[in-house]
């Protein structure tokens, strides 16, 4: 349930309304998330129908501007076919205002979680060709630092009921870490935060949003991200690999998202901080959190083999 009440989104809309009245072509119709530092909000730009953000922080201003830079850099990829991005129709950096063409369809989390199995591995391997696209030429290949992963991970509370299994967890990855420090991985700029979360999908098309900016990340992170989002929010029946459904790992893969090398280590390694980071976040929910633990434990029991 929202924390936000009914009277808390319509102060937000009656804000965002004044914010943007001096802006041509905007209209402000509808509150869809009030966060901490900034309001999405729907709307028109002209005759299109948008999505309207509106940044709150001291440095709003560069997230506009990163923001509208990124994508118009991945539009050339992603404006026809299956695989496309929401379009910046304004960027109001003085305002920190974004204003974005609207994504058709429902979120890539339903209609996964609803779909068949032949269904459901074409629809990852299309979120593959996504991120494959979405790349283009902007990849370089880099020294693997695993240490600087996991302490981000370390630096975080674990709850009390997961502290043996998160331990067992940490050892695991850890060793991992030992024979991966100075591998070589493949980096580029990504998304970001890539999950099926953020793309819409509507007869065959698939659209990415919430860009924020250009981020340069190991891909194995990102593929990591997306299997182990779908593997907690759209659970699927069947053996796994590495703690996710062998089924979406292999389908996701397909092409050449990854060279081999990195399929069998870092991105192992990266899907296991994933699911760390996933029961810090879902320990409180009874069948996430469920899901999540059965993950690690899956995960775990791959290692011994």
């Amino acid at each position: 349930m929202s924390r936000f009440t009914d009277a808390d989104r319509a102060s937000a809309l009656a804000a965002a309304r004044a914010h943007v009245a001096s802006v041509p072509l905007c209209v402000v119709t509808e509150t869809l998330k009030i966060g901490a530092s900034s309001r999405v909000f729907a709307g028109q730009y002209g005759e299109l129908p948008a999505v309207l953000k509106w940044f709150q922080t001291e440095n709003a201003a560069q997230i506009v501007t990163d923001a509208q830079t990124e994508l118009a850099a991945v539009a050339p990829r992603l404006s026809t076919g299956p695989l496309q991005i929401n379009r910046c129709l304004l960027a109001r950096p003085d305002l920190g205002l974004l204003v974005l063409s609207n994504a058709p369809g429902e979120r890539l989390t339903g209609v996964i979680a609803a779909a068949p199995p032949a269904e459901r591995a074409a629809l990852m391997q299309q979120a593959g060709a996504w991120l494959t696209a979405y790349i283009g030429p902007r990849h370089r290949t880099a020294d693997f630092g695993p240490g600087y992963w996991l302490k981000r991970l370390s630096s975080r509370q674990i709850p009390l009921l997961d502290e043996g299994l998160l331990t067992t967890l940490m050892d695991s990855l850890t060793d991992m870490a030992t024979d991966l420090r100075g591998a070589r991985v493949t980096q580029a700029a990504t998304h970001g935060d890539f999950a099926a979360i953020n793309l819409h999908y509507a007869d065959g098309v698939m659209t990415g949003i919430d860009v924020q900016g250009t981020a340069w990340l190991p891909v194995a992170r990102d593929i990591a991200k997306f299997l182990a989002w779908s593997t907690i929010h759209c659970p699927a029946p069947g053996p796994s690999l590495c703690g996710v459904p062998r089924a979406d790992f292999a389908a996701i893969l397909t092409g050449k998202a990854l060279p081999l090398s990195e399929v069998e280590t870092i991105l192992p390694f990266f899907i296991g901080t994933q699911l760390y980071g996933r029961l810090l976040e879902n320990h409180r929910h009874s069948t996430r959190g469920d899901i999540t633990r059965q993950a690690i434990l899956n995960f775990l029991e791959w290692r011994k083999t």
